[in-house]
Parts: C-alpha cells; sequence; structure tokens
C-alpha cells in the first residue's frame, strides 16, 4: 500500500484495471490506525486481484475534498474509473471483506 497524491490518483485509481481500494486517512487518527493492519492483510491474501492506495487526508486535503471525504477513515472502492461504494469509520476484517465482496458481485450482475 503507497500513499499517493492528487497527481498519481488518475493513473494508480482511475485507470486500474483492477479494482482499487482508496484508504483516506489521517496520522492522528486511531481508528485509521486500527483499520491499517486490516488492509495490510487483505492485500496480502487478495495478491494482484485487489489494490489498495492511501490518501493523507492532512497532506491531501484537495484530494480529499475532490472525493468528497468528511471523516476519517473513509474507504472508497473504486472500479473502471468510478466509484462502486464508500465507507466511514472503523470496521472489522469480517465486515470489510462482506462489504468488498459485496460490491465486487454487484458489478457482475
Amino acid at each position: 500500500m503507497n500513499d499517493i497524491t492528487l497527481a498519481d490518483f488518475p493513473r494508480e485509481v482511475l485507470q486500474s484495471q483492477t479494482p482499487v481500494i482508496v484508504d483516506v486517512y489521517t496520522d492522528l487518527c486511531m481508528p485509521c490506525r486500527t483499520l491499517a493492519p486490516v488492509l495490510e492483510q487483505i492485500t496480502l491474501d487478495r495478491g494482484s486481484a485487489l489494490k489498495i492506495v492511501k490518501v493523507n487526508a492532512g497532506s491531501q486535503g484537495p484530494l480529499a475534498t475532490q472525493l468528497g471525504v468528511r471523516s476519517v477513515p473513509t474507504l472508497l472502492l473504486f472500479l473502471n474509473g468510478r466509484v462502486l461504494g464508500q465507507r466511514t469509520g472503523s470496521v472489522s476484517r469480517s465486515d470489510l471483506e462482506k462489504w468488498l465482496n459485496d460490491k465486487l458481485a454487484e458489478t457482475v450482475k
């Protein structure tokens, strides 16, 4: 998982051929810190089938605003340049996996 900027966003997210979770966080946010290892494990489990990028709302405020983020942590799921879903707040791994699977399953209906 790598931090991206507004300049990176089109290439890393909008043009990605695989689903992308955008994790919008701040360094001082405790729920964001709790969520980080969950996202890391999902990245390891899913390999190249899913990409996760991070946006630091503190240093990348214009990008966070462009994404409509009002609080952190916020997760946005993108596929083929569009948002499939959004979650705000801390979430367990099982709930995150279910949300992710449900949103991705909607795309094949």
